[in-house]
């Protein structure tokens, strides 16, 4: 598949946690800017500052055995534009019987533009055992909490500006747009390959909505 094309003014953040076995449970998104492009220090600072939101306003809701290991920033505005990371390793302090590790709490990230499919969501490692109503839900008062703590957290992020940056504000990106059936020549089965949009399409987060239905991210089970 050819590169995505740049997305201007944008930052892609990566909070990179470790739960059991598996070192790589990555919750990804956008932070738009206004202003100049930062350079990779003013990105290791950024990110060293999300990771400070994530201790005040997430760590009460990550189980102990939830680590946030780092976090990761790469500016999409060119293939030589800066990225930093910033080393955590902070665990959580939720106490209680832990999770199966593809359990995940889905955040909607609300938008002005209506389409149909696949809308912004995060998946996020967060709650205990004790916070499940049934196999299948969680309990609306975590519901209501972590929805709340991932907007107080995300809006947090928003106050960490460069010199320069301008407004900082969450954004989701759609780099695809439908796409294509491509048969395999020998299986002679075919599978959906993504259309990529010549310019992404870039809309501004308005509201963050808990998902009460469980999510699940089967592939944070491991091989």
């Amino acid at each position: 598949m050819p590169p995505l094309p740049d997305v201007p003014n944008t930052l892609k953040v990566a909070l990179v946690h470790s739960y059991g076995s598996d070192t790589d449970v990555v919750t990804r998104y956008f932070i738009h800017y206004t202003g100049s492009a930062p350079d990779a220090p003013q990105l290791v600072t950024l990110a060293g500052d999300i990771a400070g939101d994530w201790v005040t306003d997430l760590q009460g809701d990550n189980s102990t055995f939830v680590t946030l290991e780092r976090v990761d920033i790469v500016d999409l505005s060119s293939p030589t534009a800066a990225q930093g990371s910033a080393t955590a390793g902070t665990a959580g302090t939720l106490a209680g019987s832990q999770l199966p590790a593809d359990t995940s709490f889905v955040a909607n990230y609300e938008i002005n533009r209506r389409y149909r499919g696949g809308h912004p969501r995060g998946y996020w490692p967060l709650g205990v055992e004790a916070d499940l109503l049934s196999p299948q839900l969680w309990l609306a008062e975590s519901t209501a909490a972590f929805a709340g703590d991932i907007s107080a957290f995300l809006g947090a992020n928003m106050t960490h500006g460069w010199a320069g940056a301008g407004t900082l504000e969450h954004f989701n990106i759609s780099a695809f747009n439908g796409f294509v059936a491509v048969e395999n020549p020998i299986t002679h089965r075919y599978r959906n390959v993504p259309t990529p949009r010549p310019i992404p399409l870039q809309d501004p987060v308005i509201d963050v909505v808990g998902r009460q239905r469980i999510g699940s991210q089967r592939r944070r089970l491991g091989r």
